[in-house]
């Protein structure tokens, strides 16, 4: 690993000494006894936020080739005796465990072939070559252990498909078969065409094809046939069927390398018949590519070299076994905090450290954090932290160690210490002072110098073993593009798409969370739809109820009725066929509720659907996770639904749905403290991207309280765990605090009172969460909100768009912000503004020189993982770039909006802000915007005017939309025209584009410039607020989609007065005297002579755009910047549709 790089995930593999008695071997379900050689397969827990071990003898890895291709992808090799690594890598190489060498033991100074442990006698007989795989082993399940998971048969008819080519195999037709887990977590078997198989690369390399199950079955053609494609031999054309591929190739999108390690239950080991991480997986990202790189790397490494390393790894092994008879663990620690090494960890690590440093030197601090380092894996490592917020990732293979002595504590008096207090003397005095003269920097190179050898100094160097490369795993492409829309329900067609995956990676749930209604006679049962919705995550819910996400019929039957449909269509739920079911579980994800599937509607259904309300529309897809165009994270439909309607704010806090005492009891608030904290921890450097929640709910009619807890990995629904105890409230409050501290290394006591409250080394940190708005804020007594409004329906649907809290969610995911764990909560706003500070110091840490430390990047990681840990992100990457540092600041700009949005319809629940009992939600929405709106008729002359500007001002390069004006509502912001610098002269109507989440922020409080904690990236002409003169300029920032095609856009009086002109980005942080705005020069601006006057003194700049006559400006179109808001008065708000060319 490079300095500095990020360490997100560890090796596929593991190789070490058992260090206790109490693993079990995941392959032969026996004990593996303490110090015996054990590997293991490396996975992502589901459990909890990391990795974990699956263990298993080396005997039983060592009898099934193909498990380990590259031994540059096990961790530990070099720390193993020599007999055991050249076994390992032997076996790698496809020559199977060297004879003797697996199975030894740790703990002896002996050849590990040679002892006599229960794994040695059963190593013992088994031939490092020649020997046909699988023949006689009994402990493999399945076939033959070379080939362990496949099959070979003749197509018994034509209904299986290629897992590689997808095309048909047709009956009678030669196929090889792979056991892969399905969706559901078994494993299946997966057919190929022969030729496939060779083509794609999953055939263990080596392994003979005559040990396959169903071998003896095959015609002599056909096994010459497969003997010639996977047998190693030369390939030809054979006589069988499968001799050439199809011709035809279109590969399947899927996640290689799923393996067993996909199953949740490999985890619970209590679990019968559920192996994870079994032996049948062969070679991640491809066992041939794997195989040559383990190739290359032994051919790197010379005879010399070779013998060299061995007589190291011996002469460590002495000194470890003299260790382990001689010294304790505290003698061991006493060392090493003497000769400032780090003394922490396990028996068998502060071993490997005491014999590195006791035969090569006392290793110097990290060049980055000052922590120790130690050696491991071939290269040396620091296991400290930059800084509260990170692990220092810092590695090389190069450093210069420490001359001078190993220091024995006097009070360690044994045989060995002596010995070896007498060696060192005897060094000393010889006249080996400690200079190393001409000594290199240990680069694993043998140059002429024997490991440990006297005579070079102080120290000798350690020789490190050539770098064995990774094998690249493969990973699936997504796949299932939906078809085009139908027509099925205006709004909620369009809401619910919005909210599905389009595509996307295999879901082991693909209906999870969806609500499905089944109407009347299907193809198969009721009952049995039933069972294969719930068993792939979704349930049936009547078609009146309001959880409906979609109905699914045959044709037939919608045709018969159709009257049935009327509650569910009022909904905006669509009409599906039974293929929309049969798709999304055979393909293992949610499609897109569009055509082929869309069955079609009676016409006066259709109007219903088509008229349907957003709100309803809203209601029906509300919660549904939503995936942007090209974003890697993931947000499963369908779930935030079940979420958001089951969990309820009472009082200052939400109970969590997962505890399932939403409806029974609320979160303890008492003594002023709310006992509810949501903790998160991300880093980089470790790949931790962590949530904590802890809650104490109190029973609504009883003292009892439950202490309730849910962990997991951000984003992930698949990863984590929760538990619930029951307690007495002083038992739960103790509870409460123990937990508190242990995760977060603070007091509960020090975050409530905001002092004295430090974040610590690999602890959570907790977020400041202000539990507000809710679904159902706004909604009283059943109603559908906006239906009792008394305000024009114009206004009535523009509140509604700014105030849906669905929009602030999907606006969230597509930041790829964590909604999962805060659906109803939000960050506040000094929890904002700390996140703002934090891309300050990511500025400065991107303009940090280069240096070969690595001080640079990790002040890039540093300051990445405080941003990340206190805004949870579901995908994290460390900021490295100024548009990536741009993004998170807009980002960070909208939360500020949707924090306003939020505590407005907070302040409308309970009391409705003030309101009677009998007034719409909507209308109290828009008395706290404090903000007059009054939509203008088209016969308007305003109206008129606006419609111009906008058709006339498109610019030449804006292809990708049309804009089509669908309202305009005067604007009258609540004290803004009495604080309007109407003195300054030059004043113009200009535009300003934004998300349609940051509106109720922008008309309750005003257009706003960036904090002073906001770095100053980002910003080309300074901190301010930019308009333009062209309406497509500022319509980019309005970021709609083809699926959320409405925007909105301001038309403002902006007071510029004197301008000061620029062509270049300048950051302005004070104006040259006399000036009051900045202006961009573009190289295209507004034709002069079409301008008109508005309102005697404004110009609107609503000419067509002609080139400007300005050479080499950075800008292609004008800008206008103020600096101080008062320049600035709301005039317009635009209600526009974007028409999406593509």
């Amino acid at each position: 690993m490079a300095d500095g790089e990020e360490r997100a995930k560890p090796k596929p593999f593991k190789a070490e000494y058992a260090k206790s008695g109490r693993a079990s071997c995941r392959k032969c379900k026996e004990n593996i006894g303490k110090d015996a050689f054990r590997i293991a397969k490396v996975v992502e827990s589901k459990q909890f936020d990391g990795f974990m071990t699956l263990w298993f003898h080396s005997r039983c890895v060592f009898k099934a080739p193909g498990f380990i291709t590259n031994v540059g992808d096990v961790e530990g090799v070099d720390a193993l005796r020599w007999e055991d690594q050249q076994a390992l890598r032997a076996y790698a190489k496809g020559e199977g465990g060297a004879q003797g060498a697996a199975g030894g033991k740790g703990a002896k100074g002996k050849a590990a072939g040679g002892s006599k442990s229960e794994e040695g006698k059963s190593e013992g007989k088994t031939k490092a070559k020649g020997r046909k795989a699988g023949a006689g082993d009994e402990d493999l399940e399945g076939a033959a252990a070379g080939v362990h998971g496949f099959q070979v048969a003749y197509a018994a008819s034509n209904g299986s498909a290629c897992r590689h080519c997808t095309e048909k195999i047709p009956k009678g037709q030669l196929r090889v078969g792979r056991m892969e887990p399905s969706s559901r977590g078994v494993e299946v078997v997966a057919w190929r065409h022969a030729a496939c198989v060779g083509e794609e690369g999953i055939w263990p390399p080596g392994a003979s094809v005559q040990g396959v199950e169903g071998w003896d079955a095959l015609r002599k053609e056909d096994q010459a046939t497969l003997q010639a494609m996977l047998g190693g031999q030369a390939k030809g054309k054979g006589k069988g069927k499968e001799a050439e591929p199809p011709k035809k190739r279109q590969r399947l999108a899927e996640q290689d390398g799923g393996g067993e390690e996909g199953k949740e239950e490999g985890s619970r080991r209590n679990k019968k018949g559920k192996e994870e991480g079994g032996m049948g997986e062969k070679g991640k990202g491809g066992a041939e590519e794997g195989r040559e790189k383990g190739k290359a790397g032994e051919a790197g490494m010379s005879k010399e070299l070779e013998k060299a390393l061995e007589q190291q790894a011996r002469r460590l092994w002495e000194v470890k076994d003299k260790l382990r008879t001689h010294m304790s663990v505290a003698d061991m620690r006493a060392m090493l905090t003497a000769n400032q090494q780090d003394a922490t960890g396990s028996e068998d690590a502060l071993r490997d450290r005491c014999a590195d440093a006791m035969l090569f030197g006392p290793l110097p601090p990290c060049p980055l954090c000052s922590s120790p380092l130690e050696y491991w894996d071939g290269q040396y490592r620091c296991r400290g932290f930059l800084s509260a917020w990170s692990a220092c990732s810092y590695s090389t293979r190069e450093v210069q160690r420490r001359e001078e002595p190993w220091t024995i504590p006097d009070d360690i008096s044994n045989p060995f210490a002596d010995e070896y207090r007498a060696q060192q003397r005897r060094r000393l005095k010889a006249g080996d002072k400690g200079k190393s003269k001409g000594r290199g920097k240990g680069k694993g190179k043998a140059e002429g110098s024997k490991a440990g050898e006297d005579g070079e100094g102080l120290w000798p160097q350690r020789l490190l073993p050539p770098e064995e490369k990774r094998s690249e795993v493969k990973k699936g492409n997504s796949a299932g593009e939906g078809g085009k829309e139908g027509g099925n329900g205006r709004a909620a067609r369009e809401a619910r798409e919005a909210a599905i995956p389009d595509g996307g990676v295999a879901q082991d749930k693909p209906l999870e969370g969806l609500h499905v209604a089944l109407l009347g006679r299907l193809s198969r049962s009721q009952a049995a739809w039933r069972k294969e919705i719930e068993e792939g995550g979704g349930s049936v819910a009547a078609l009146s109820s309001a959880a409906v996400d979609c109905v699914v019929a045959t044709e037939a039957e919608a045709a018969r009725s159709q009257d049935k449909l009327v509650p569910a269509i009022t909904l905006g739920a669509p009409l599906l066929s039974e293929a929309y079911l049969l798709d999304s579980l055979s393909q293992c994800r949610r499609l897109p509720m569009r055509a082929p599937y869309l069955l079609p509607l009676a016409p006066h259904l259709q109007q219903q659907a088509d008229a349907a309300p957003p709100a309803a529309a809203a209601a029906a897809a509300s919660g549904a996770g939503r995936e942007s165009k090209g974003k890697k994270g993931k947000e499963r439909s369908g779930e935030g639904e079940e979420r958001v309607r089951s969990v309820r704010v009472k009082g200052r806090a939400a109970v969590h749905e997962a505890s399932g005492l939403g409806e029974s009891g609320h979160v303890l608030d008492c003594d002023g403290t709310v006992w509810s904290t949501t903790l998160n921890l991300s880093d980089l450097s470790t790949g931790a991207n962590s949530y904590y929640i802890l809650q104490i709910i109190e029973d609504d009619k009883s003292p009892a309280c439950h202490v309730f807890r849910k962990w997991g990995r951000v984003g992930s629904d698949s990863i984590g765990g929760s538990k619930v105890e029951g307690a007495g409230r002083e038992q739960a409050v103790a509870l409460f605090r123990r937990l508190f501290k242990e995760k977060t290394g603070n007091d509960w006591d020090a975050w409530q009172a905001k002092t004295g409250f430090q974040k610590q080394p690999g602890k959570f940190y907790p977020l400041e969460i202000d539990y507000g708005a809710t679904d159902d804020d706004g909604g009283q007594g059943g109603a559908v909100m906006g239906t009792r409004s008394k305000l024009d329906g114009r206004l009535v649907a523009l509140l509604m768009m700014i105030f849906d809290l669905k929009s602030i969610r999907e606006a969230m995911v597509e930041f790829e912000i964590n909604v999962r764990e805060m659906p109803l909560g939000k960050l506040t706003k000094r929890h904002i503004e700390r996140g703002f500070q934090v891309l300050t110091d990511v500025q400065a840490a991107l303009q940090l020189p280069e240096d070969s430390t690595g001080r640079r990047e990790s002040a890039i990681v540093d300051a990445s993982n405080r941003f990340f840990t206190l805004i949870p992100t579901v995908n994290p990457a460390a900021i490295r770039t100024l548009q990536a540092l741009s993004t998170k600041i807009r980002m960070l700009e909208a939360l500020r909006d949707m924090e306003v949005t939020s505590t407005l319809l907070s302040a409308s629940r309970g009391a409705g802000g003030g309101a009677d009992e009998d007034e719409d939600p909507v209308d109290g929405h828009y008395r706290q915007l404090q903000c007059g709106l009054k939509p203008l008729e088209r016969s308007d002359a305003d109206y008129s005017l606006v419609s111009e500007y906008l058709q006339r001002t498109h610019a030449p390069t804006h292809k990708e939309w049309d804009l089509q004006l669908l309202d305009v509502f005067r604007v009258d912001r609540s004290g803004e025209r009495q604080a309007f610098r109407a003195d300054l002269k030059n004043h113009m109507l200009l535009w300003h584009g934004s998300r349609v989440t940051n509106f109720v922020g922008i008309l309750s409080q005003g257009l706003r410039i960036a904090p002073p904690e906001a770095p100053v990236t980002g910003y080309m002409f300074g901190k301010g607020v930019y308009f333009a003169d062209l309406v497509s300029k500022s319509a980019q920032y309005c970021f709609t989609s083809a699926d959320s095609s409405v925007g909105l856009l301001l038309l403002s009086r902006v007071a510029l007065g004197a301008l000061h002109e620029l062509t270049q980005a300048e950051y302005i942080e004070k104006l040259p005297r006399g000036k009051h705005a900045t202006k961009g020069l573009g190289m295209m601006k507004p034709k002069e002579d079409e301008f008109v006057k508005w309102a005697s003194d404004v110009v609107v700049p609503c000419g067509k755009p002609v080139p400007s006559g300005v050479k080499n400006s950075q800008l292609r179109y004008n800008e206008f910047i103020v600096y101080d808001t008062s320049q600035i008065q709301l005039e317009f708000l635009l209600k526009v549709k974007f028409i999406h060319k593509r």
